[in-house]
């Protein structure tokens, strides 16, 4: 059996999304990020910061709380759009298929 190998990093970034995304309207400093992920405090400064640099978090204006970005319904509107449009083609191919 081949053992797949993981990006720890890439693993830590998503515990920290998971955490902004249990409270989006007040968020959450980076000392209750730490306490929920139990990442180490330098870890979540660097997670966080990555987050915001890539536009998938942001400071809560003037709080210094975090949350996920808008562009996160900004990709939920675009794989919405994706699923209507496969939808819709696969309901014209049955339609030309039946009616043949």
């Amino acid at each position: 059996m081949i053992k797949r190998q993981n990006n720890t990093s890439a693993i830590k970034i998503f515990q920290v999304l998971d955490v902004l995304f249990l409270n989006f309207a007040t968020g959450f400093t980076q000392t209750e990020i730490k306490e929920k992920t139990g990442l180490e405090t330098t870890a979540v400064h660097r997670y966080v910061n990555t987050l915001i640099d890539v536009g998938y978090a942001e400071e809560i204006q003037g709080t210094k709380r975090y949350r996920p970005s808008h562009r996160f319904a900004q990709k939920s509107v675009q794989v919405m759009r994706s699923l209507d449009e496969l939808s819709r083609s696969t309901t014209e191919s049955l339609d030309r298929l039946t009616r043949g």
